[in-house]
């Protein structure tokens, strides 16, 4: 019986809230732990309740358009509404249930990327993809995100940059996993870690998974919850 699950997610997925609920309720973890920085997690949730109200959804849906003008009107709603699916997920379930929620990323290494210009530059690759994913239909959508989710692995070894980047933020997290494992002990359940396919499923080495090895993990994707039963 493992102590950890590692959760790999496709930050475009349009269902991600829902599938991550199912996993926590599931497995029923004593501890949760996300890929954000405190201040990080803390904010994307304010936006994200935010966004659950119509007058503000429709302001930052016409802000959207402005960047994305060939975005497809449900699929840009769809993708507002769960933007920070992950964030609000883990609240949900960790406030009712008083779990504990570790932060896993390392905001020195985050300050050193700025991930505002590359959504927003249009020429970059980032903003290329979000274009291209917006413009499907709603069904398409959730398709090209099944398509993601069904790579056996994903390209990253050929870009040294992102290797490295990637790698600083798993060397951050990595002790922290092991430290909140090593507490387990007093406690019953599992550690849930939820993170981008890449750092478990990305093919550079050591990715996360593979400097969790000895841990003896269960690693999955957020797609998989479609055959978990449902728990209420």
């Amino acid at each position: 019986m493992t102590d950890l699950y590692l959760v790999g997610e496709s930050h475009f997925d349009l269902y991600g809230y829902g599938r991550l609920m199912r996993i926590f309720r599931f497995l029923r973890p004593f501890a949760i732990a996300t890929e954000d920085t405190g201040t990080e997690f803390h904010e994307a949730l304010q936006i994200s309740k935010k966004l659950q109200q119509p007058k503000t959804l429709e302001i930052a849906i016409q802000n959207a358009l402005k960047q994305f003008p060939k975005a497809n009107h449900e699929t840009l709603k769809l993708w507002l509404r769960s933007v920070h699916y992950s964030v609000q997920a883990i609240s949900d379930y960790s406030t009712p249930n008083s779990i504990p929620v570790l932060y896993c990323d390392d905001p020195a290494v985050l300050t050193e990327v700025d991930f505002r210009g590359a959504w927003g530059n249009q020429p970059s690759s980032a903003n290329a993809e979000m274009t291209r994913f917006l413009s499907l239909p709603p069904e398409a959508a959730k398709q090209d995100i099944q398509i993601e989710y069904e790579q056996e692995y994903y390209p990253i070894s050929d870009l040294p940059e992102l290797v490295e980047f990637y790698s600083k933020r798993d060397n951050f997290a990595e002790p922290l996993l092991r430290q909140q494992i090593s507490r387990r002990r007093l406690q019953q359940g599992v550690l849930v870690y939820a993170c981008g396919l890449d750092h478990l499923y990305g093919n550079y080495r050591p990715n996360l998974f593979d400097r969790l090895a000895d841990l003896n993990p269960i690693r999955m994707k957020l797609s998989d919850a479609d055959r978990l039963p449902a728990v209420q």
